[in-house]
């Protein structure tokens, strides 16, 4: 994952999300992260590594807006602040190292969208995170 630019409305509307491992996502060249959990209103955690979850380059409000809208299950939540600013472990993620097993075959987008949250939560990977190919 660490060449995507845009994750928005990456879970948008998922009720049936109740956690995310997001701790092998790179995301230092993202620069648009709305609506990325919009109404997952079942979602209770998400788990991320400081060290490569990087939101500097979400500068404009306007890519990094409701992020969090609707996810009122999540530690903490505040339903007036459901943008960009909390989207660290210093808002509603929790800091976990990465725990990734390097011999599971790589996973693209496709296959993630096909069965998003088991793929997510048993950690299919690759050394890079998740491939993104073209025209997916």
């Amino acid at each position: 994952m660490s060449d995507a630019t845009t994750v928005e409305g990456f879970f948008k509307d998922d009720a049936a999300l109740t956690t995310l491992n997001l701790t092998a996502w790179i995301t230092k060249n993202v620069s648009n992260i709305t609506d990325f959990c919009n109404g997952c209103s079942n979602l209770t955690a998400i788990y991320a590594d400081s060290n490569n979850w990087v939101m500097s380059n979400v500068g404009d409000y306007s890519k990094g807006a409701n992020v969090f809208a609707g996810c009122s299950k999540l530690d903490n939540f505040d339903a007036s602040v459901v943008d960009v600013t909390k989207a660290s472990t210093n808002g509603y993620l929790t800091e976990s190292e990465s725990t990734v097993d390097w011999n599971v075959p790589i996973k693209t987008m496709q296959d993630m969208a096909n069965n998003r949250e088991d793929q997510l939560l048993t950690n299919v990977y690759s050394k890079e995170g998740y491939r993104f190919e073209d025209g997916v």
